[in-house]
């Protein structure tokens, strides 16, 4: 059934958000920045940080000035014949290509001659999320800053020379040997030739651009942090051939593998901290995926309107538990302790099955977050503040792990009502607030006379994880 036309109250003019319904999966985004600066979930190909920087060095270069609009075009442009160029070529490795499946769609490769058809993308699409790895690599900046003053603030990126100017020059002495860019780099029609050409020169696994690579591997790993998840990535692969491609290996791998309470602790002792962040990464993703399972439930029951106090009873009674929910909570907490591959089971029974557990699946996965993580000894003072992230705002591990600890003694069905009192329903209507603050609508309940019914329908999903894309990134660069 579906609800998006519901009687949406406070979103008369705004644009509805998806994202984190309840405001929780942010905390997760935020421990994995720190832990893995410059790449994100959406950033596996080093090629744009040399290609983008090399836009904005031959804009200028051209016509001595950036200016917002036309710059931008101006990569639009040339990611698009490159890319067309790729698919011309037959090249196998295409699909990272921004806007890649709208170019291959709306042309005939075979044709003589292609133009550039200038809407195959919004803005510069996805090219846009590697603009900040550039400026965390002090390749670009906004601001011109002159003895500690900020004299200037730009709309656009500027290069930072020499750093910017050299990755740039290394991308051009590639791409110039081609008849593109000595005839075509600015014009709106170019013949197929010369674009096939263009593909086999030019690919996006920067095959030929040793240069590019090798700046790039000096300019990414210069950073601590990152230069530790690379050495984790490589010492995953040698010592124990896994190799961290995708999101399941990832959980699997952080969170069990290499922990004091894996049967597996041969551990380089140099990377025990960033195993150790990394344990907390996944456990938060855990952590956040069981109670939006729950809150999953809840959203589904929530078809004809009800008070909070209805809405909580109503939930709880249509579960199916294996257990006494007026016994303690005590009473289940010691034998929750499911490790990765259990927890993944939990969460694809979870995906498939219909017989009314969800909260069960949601309450042992919690709780074996908590055995994980409670009153560990061998996290750093810095990884013990990622305990407290979303305190105040959202939902922090040590808030939960306290409420755990507060009704140890009391019915296993009072902690659940908490939990969806506290950490869902009033976590969700204060996230809502807060994005109609911004002019954006995330609500996904609406309240009528004291009483709430459901607008939106919600699904639960598994978070990125930016080690798979450095993983990617890693292959580009010849590191892996």
């Amino acid at each position: 059934m579906s609800r998006n036309k519901g009687p949406q109250i406070n979103n008369t003019s705004r644009t509805f958000t998806t994202r984190d319904s309840v405001g929780i999966e942010g905390i997760a985004n935020t421990i994995s920045a720190d832990l893995c600066p410059v790449v994100n979930t959406v950033t596996p190909r080093p090629y744009y940080w040399a290609f983008i920087t090399w836009c904005y060095w031959k804009y200028y270069q051209a016509f001595g000035i950036i200016k917002d609009d036309e710059v931008k075009e101006f990569i639009r442009k040339q990611n698009y014949f490159i890319s067309l160029g790729n698919l011309i070529a037959g090249n196998n490795v295409v699909g990272g290509f921004t806007g890649i499946t709208n170019i291959e769609s709306r042309n005939d490769l075979q044709q003589e001659s292609f133009a550039y058809i200038n809407d195959y993308i919004a803005g510069i699409g996805a090219m846009g999320y590697y603009i900040p790895g550039l400026e965390t690599m002090d390749l670009v900046t906004r601001q011109d800053v002159r003895n500690g003053i900020v004299v200037e603030t730009f709309k656009e990126p500027h290069l930072k020379a020499p750093r910017a100017t050299d990755l740039a020059e290394a991308f051009d002495s590639v791409i110039s040997s081609t008849e593109y860019y000595k005839q075509y780099l600015f014009e709106n029609s170019v013949p197929r030739d010369v674009l096939k050409k263009l593909g086999n020169t030019v690919q996006i696994d920067m095959k030929g651009f040793d240069e590019c690579k090798r700046l790039l591997i000096q300019y990414l790993f210069e950073r601590d942090r990152l230069e530790k998840c690379k050495n984790y990535i490589l010492w995953i692969k040698d010592k124990c051939g896994i190799e961290a491609s995708s999101l399941d290996i990832c959980r699997k791998v952080f969170f069990d593998t290499f922990s004091p309470r894996a049967d597996n602790n041969e551990l380089d002792l140099s990377l025990k901290d960033t195993s150790r962040g990394w344990e907390v990464l996944v456990a938060r993703q855990y952590f956040t995926l069981a109670l939006e399972v729950i809150w999953t439930y809840m959203m589904n029951q929530l078809m004809e309107p009800m008070t909070k106090t209805e809405w909580i009873s109503c939930c709880i009674n249509r579960q199916v538990f294996s257990y006494d929910i007026n016994s303690p909570l005590n009473t289940i907490v010691a034998d929750s302790r499911k490790n990765a591959a259990e927890i993944e089971q939990l969460f694809a029974e979870e995906r498939s099955a219909k017989d009314k557990r969800s909260f069960e699946r949601g309450l042992t996965i919690l709780l074996s977050v908590y055995n994980r993580l409670n009153q560990r000894k061998d996290f750093n003072e810095h990884q013990l503040k990622y305990f407290d992230y979303g305190t105040g705002g959202s939902v922090s591990f040590n808030e939960v792990f306290k409420v755990i600890e507060d009704y140890k003694n009391r019915p296993i069905k009072d902690f659940l009502a908490y939990i969806m009192l506290h950490f869902l329903i009033n976590q969700h209507l204060q996230t809502a607030f807060g994005k109609m603050l911004d002019n954006r609508d995330g609500y996904y309940i609406q309240e009528m006379d004291g009483k709430y019914i459901a607008v939106r329908e919600y699904g639960w999903f598994f978070q990125g994880n930016r080690m798979v894309q450095l993983y990617s990134v890693m292959k580009d660069l010849d590191v892996i």
